[in-house]
């Protein structure tokens, strides 16, 4: 079942603050236009290497996984 908007922001938030470590650039855009509520996550890096260890690093915290299913 679907969440609510405030659910989903606040579940981004806390998804920010895991990423920010690590000094990474980050947006979040949704449309209600065409298919409601399609979120694209973009995610800046300097290079392949660095996504990689960004990444895995995320992974490696308590409570990523958690808010990665939320959002």
């Amino acid at each position: 079942q679907p969440g609510t908007m405030i659910e989903w922001g606040n579940n981004w938030a806390r998804a920010i603050k895991y990423r920010q470590e690590n000094q990474e650039a980050g947006g979040g855009v949704f449309s209600q236009i065409g298919e409601l509520y399609v979120v694209h996550h973009l995610w800046a890096y300097r290079d392949l290497q660095s996504r990689e260890e960004t990444r895995n690093a995320a992974w490696r915290k308590r409570g990523w996984d958690e808010n990665v299913y939320y959002t």
